[in-house]
């Protein structure tokens, strides 16, 4: 093979390594790696990605799938290790305390996505999204 394409060879790796791993540094997912920054959303909760119905007076957050996916032992998120975990959401002066119990499929990876009750702890549903900090408590 002449230099050109190795090259040529050596980025077509790369890339099919990075889109099959969506989570390129998996170290910024773990609880020391903080604070994160993205935006919260909210939705709908029912049977979530944890196996616990909530509903939307349950103070409750799906975390995208890019993290969630990453942590799925086996394919069963029943026994995702980020199930149950606390999350300290902070927007505007404001912080609010939530337990994973979901996954966001179409959420950024440090995106959030709460219950309506709780995002109205932050502002108005109007708003539909808005941006976040937050750290595991």
């Amino acid at each position: 093979m002449i230099p050109s394409q190795k090259l040529i060879a050596a980025i077509a790796a790369a890339l099919a390594t990075a889109s099959a791993n969506p989570v390129e540094n998996p170290d910024a997912v773990e609880p020391r790696a903080a604070p994160f920054t993205g935006d919260l959303t909210f939705y709908e909760p029912g049977l979530g990605a944890c196996g616990v119905t909530n509903d939307n007076g349950d103070n409750v957050v799906a975390v995208s799938q890019l993290l969630f996916d990453h942590k799925t032992p086996g394919g069963n998120p029943n026994k995702n290790p980020l199930c149950g975990r606390k999350i300290n959401v902070h927007h505007g002066g404001k912080t609010q305390l939530f337990t994973v119990q979901d996954r966001c499929t179409g959420c950024k990876l440090h995106d959030l996505d709460a219950t309506v009750t709780f995002f109205e702890k932050f502002t108005s549903p109007d708003k539909g999204r808005i941006p976040i900090t937050w750290t595991w408590a």
